[in-house]
């Protein structure tokens, strides 16, 4: 048998060795069907909205390993920049420094019991710290069966007394007088009822004597009303006045009229006779 010569094995001339000398050199150039070029790579993961993360690098968009949206815990520039600019001292509690000096404005109190002015230091409105201004809250109305509860009471000029027995707000009184509206207290009417007033603030000291209501002596009728008392008539009230109550006349003997021990001294009092007495004379009740 004749063997192949040493340069039929490496000639290029299109032999079966020729054929097996390409294939070991480069895989790549062979003819046979069942080889080829490589596989192209696998394409590039797209985005919902089309768009490739070609370029990104392979770096993770959120360091927490979401991919920017907060609600995966992650936080990316794209939810800041839609949030916008915030105020990062807006939800922070205001201190006596931001507010700045106290208002000099005093306190006062309301008809209900609390305090009114210069409150604590707080945001605004307005975004700024300051003292919020506290005012009385409105009155409330009275109650559908006519009473007045606990802290309620009329308003000023309002119907008071009578057979209900109907009480002022505070800071006024209940005014029998008849020019005000009243049907008096000298016992003519039973259940008499008079009208709401405010109580006067401030009186003259003029000697005017009137007898109030509760049969005890005034200066004047001012001075009856800044006591919440109604002016019964004018002038001082008598002995007769006296007794009628209750009370009994002391005459004073050398030094001036005292009560006894465990009486209550009720005022000046004129003597009905219009006698008068050099001591004076006063009403003492039991």
């Amino acid at each position: 048998m004749m063997q192949p010569s040493a340069g039929t094995a490496g000639s290029g001339d299109g032999q079966p060795g020729a054929l097996s000398d390409r294939s070991d050199d480069d895989p790549g150039a062979s003819g046979d069907e069942g080889r080829g070029d490589p596989p192209d790579p696998p394409a590039e993961p797209m985005e919902p909205d089309g768009s490739s993360t070609e370029g990104s690098g392979g770096v993770d968009p959120a360091p927490g390993g979401g991919d920017g949206d907060s609600d995966d815990g992650g936080e990316g520039p794209g939810d800041r920049a839609s949030d916008g600019p915030r105020d990062a001292g807006a939800a922070e509690p205001c201190t006596e420094a931001a507010c700045g000096p106290r208002p000099l404005a005093p306190n006062y109190m309301c008809a209900d019991g609390t305090l009114a002015g210069p409150g604590p230091c707080e945001r605004q409105a307005d975004g700024a710290c300051g003292y919020t201004l506290v005012e009385c809250p409105p009155d409330e109305p009275d109650e559908p069966d006519g009473g007045v509860g606990e802290g309620k009471g009329e308003a000023t000029g309002a119907t008071c007394g009578g057979i209900a027995g109907l009480q002022c707000k505070d800071g006024q009184f209940c005014n029998y007088e008849e020019d005000a509206g009243g049907l008096g207290c000298d016992g003519t009417v039973a259940d008499a009822a008079g009208t709401c007033e405010e109580i006067p603030g401030a009186c003259t000291q003029d000697h005017m004597p009137v007898c109030g209501c509760d049969r005890r002596s005034y200066s004047n009728a001012c001075t009856a009303h800044s006591a919440g008392v109604s002016v019964l008539r004018e002038d001082a009230c008598t002995d007769a006045d006296c007794e009628s109550i209750g009370g009994r006349v002391v005459f004073g003997r050398g030094p001036s009229p005292m009560c006894a021990a465990g009486e209550k001294d009720w005022g000046w009092i004129r003597l009905q006779s219009g006698a008068i007495p050099i001591e004076g004379a006063i009403c003492c009740l039991r």
